[in-house]
């Protein structure tokens, strides 16, 4: 619903009868009815000795092609914003709050090495020691992943926490890093010429015109209906394919925007903390560290620590040379 849509876009995905109803030169949100499909029953169940009959809900994903469209008024909010938010948050998951501890390292950040599942937490009450296990397996069963490992969660941390504070304790070596990751995020962008958004917006609009001549030469009798449909149909076809190379230049643009933003945010706030006052840092806050960042910490079955960021990293650490980008700590 957030995402704007132009008329034509809107007439695609909601079909004629709703189109003619639209204005042409509006912008439009899409909400999407019948996600779920909702069946209610009776069930027996005994309580303290009686017999009772509550309405049980059960809910099933629909398939996508079957959801229902529905056109709601312009949200009003910049297409590349809502963009930059899909991103910023695509692989966010909730943070656990096993034990009523904060899992710093939950949320997507720590996953594992096998299958790539977000690590689950269990917290042993009698001894007050958290731990981190592989999702997937503890959802599914043992022939889901061969994880079978629990990591300790304060030990865990602890070594996530010494490598990205490091960074955060060295402003230059952070900007550094930061910068050759957007000189290299920006190549991408101008590698192919005439793969930019000025260049495709040129060949959608050719192609909008060339479909208001068809549909002259066909409303003149100078076109068949077969042939007009047909050559209609291709035209919609390559505006599909325009339609998705823009986004991803959008998208690919919005990135670039975030991953400024959180350089000017992180060099900026975290260099006026002193190196003492960084380590004490709460849970909460260094979990939106890890987020800016973009932090993912794989777990490998020898017990090793794999830490990846999308800003990038001077690759040296202790005089050892590592992958652009990453850490292993050694095993335990």
């Amino acid at each position: 619903m957030y995402l704007r849509h132009s008329y034509d876009e809107v007439a695609e995905i909601v079909g004629g009868e709703v189109a003619a109803t639209l204005n042409r030169s509006a912008y439009y949100g899409i909400s999407w009815y019948g996600k779920k499909r909702h069946t209610h029953h009776r069930e027996v169940r005994i309580k303290d000795g009686k017999k009772t009959y509550p309405r049980i809900k059960k809910s099933v994903d629909v398939p996508r092609e079957e959801w229902i469209s529905v056109p709601v008024p312009d949200p009003g909010i910049p297409r590349e914003w809502v963009l930059a938010a899909r991103d910023a948050i695509k692989d966010n998951e909730k943070i656990s709050n096993c034990g009523r501890r904060f899992w710093e390292l939950t949320g997507g950040v720590f996953r594992c090495a096998a299958c790539g599942s977000a690590m689950a937490t269990n917290f042993i009450t009698p001894r007050k020691t958290g731990y981190y296990r592989c999702g997937r397996r503890y959802r599914v069963g043992e022939y889901a992943c061969s994880q079978g490992k629990n990591i300790r969660a304060e030990e865990t941390e602890a070594a996530v926490w010494d490598f990205v504070s490091g960074i955060l304790k060295d402003p230059e070596r952070l900007r550094r890093g930061i910068d050759e990751m957007l000189d290299r995020e920006r190549a991408l962008t101008s590698r192919s010429p005439g793969d930019d958004e000025e260049s495709w917006l040129k060949k959608l609009s050719e192609l909008v015109a060339q479909e208001e001549r068809l549909l002259d030469l066909y409303l003149e009798g100078k076109l068949e209906i077969g042939r007009y449909e047909s050559r209609v149909s291709q035209i919609k076809q390559s505006r599909r394919t325009i339609e998705d190379e823009l986004e991803r230049i959008r998208n690919h643009a919005a990135h670039i925007e975030r991953l400024e933003h959180d350089r000017n945010a992180l060099v900026s706030h975290y260099s006026r903390i002193a190196a003492d006052h960084l380590d004490e840092l709460e849970p909460q806050e260094r979990n939106r560290v890890y987020k800016m960042l973009g932090l993912t910490v794989l777990a490998h079955r020898d017990g090793s620590l794999e830490a990846k960021w999308a800003l990038g990293v001077d690759p040296c650490r202790d005089n050892e040379l590592l992958p652009p980008g990453s850490y292993r700590t050694p095993g335990r």
